[in-house]
């Protein structure tokens, strides 16, 4: 077998072991071993010790009353070879064929065990849960804890609604077999955030009420010779407002975004800036 993962001795086979094979096309096969297939070779253990996994996050799919149903891994490491972009040696298909299961996305596969490059700033996991009935189950994070200076989303893009998963690790959601958004791919991704230290000097003064918000945003700035630009961006750095606004009490319409957390930017004509989470109710 060829050296997956980057194990000591991780193409031989141990005694008693259990593995998968994959094919590489569809159809009728044979697997074969004779003798001389046989090695003398020590097996130095059949699990990678070279990484520790501080920065995961494990999903698990449950029924209503918390019956287990399925989970899937979700790393990040800076190793040679890890990318966001193919599968690698270091990610996991799903050979989950039951009547629920969830598993990432990476290229179009569908894995149990994502790896990712741990040089972020955003990034972001779509999820593809699956169910053959009409039910209620719920999503539970496990292990974020030590996930090194990131922030973790839940995004349901049915209900328009985001969790903040450090926070709150239960996700109770609904599908409907009649209704095809309810499931599959799409409906939910995952957002890692790391917060950016501004660079620029920090405006003071200001002002920015309520929040969280549900329809208008009222900001008051500082009078001064030249205009404010106001950006708003999501959790994963899409903007979705931008004005310019003179100095004095501003009040900006924000009845059309999404219920969830968004980044509210005010920058002045010297490029000095504030930088505010904001709560659209």
């Amino acid at each position: 077998l060829t050296n997956a993962g980057g194990l000591t001795n991780g193409q031989y086979i141990a005694s008693g072991q259990a593995f998968f094979v994959q094919k590489l096309a569809a159809g009728a096969d044979n697997l074969s071993f004779t003798e001389a297939h046989k090695a003398a070779q020590t097996q130095a253990g059949t699990y990678r010790t070279t990484t520790t996994w501080n920065n995961l996050v494990r999903v698990g799919m449950k029924t209503a009353t918390d019956a287990h149903l399925d989970e899937i891994v979700i790393r990040f490491a800076d190793e040679a070879g890890v990318n966001n972009t193919s599968v690698g040696t270091l990610d996991a298909i799903s050979i989950n064929e039951g009547a629920q299961k969830i598993s990432s996305v990476k290229a179009k596969n569908s894995l149990a065990i994502q790896t990712r490059a741990a040089n972020f700033t955003t990034d972001v996991v779509d999820l593809n849960v699956i169910s053959t009935t009409t039910g209620s189950f719920k999503l539970l994070f496990t292990e974020f804890e030590n996930f090194t200076g990131a922030t973790i989303y839940l995004v349901d893009n049915y209900t328009n609604t985001t969790q903040k998963v450090n926070d709150n690790p239960v996700y109770n959601f609904d599908i409907n077999t009649a209704i095809p958004a309810t499931q599959a791919a799409g409906r939910f991704s995952v957002q890692f955030v790391k917060a950016i230290t501004p660079q620029a000097i920090v405006i003071t003064g200001i002002k920015m009420y309520p929040n969280p918000a549900n329809k208008n945003l009222t900001v008051e700035l500082p009078i001064t010779e030249g205009k404010y630009t106001l950006r708003i961006t999501d959790v994963i750095g899409k903007q979705v407002y931008q004005n310019q606004l003179a100095g004095g009490v501003q009040a900006i319409n924000i009845s059309k975004l999404a219920q969830g957390n968004y980044v509210v930017e005010i920058t002045d004509a010297k490029g000095n800036r504030m930088v505010e989470k904001l709560v659209k109710q």
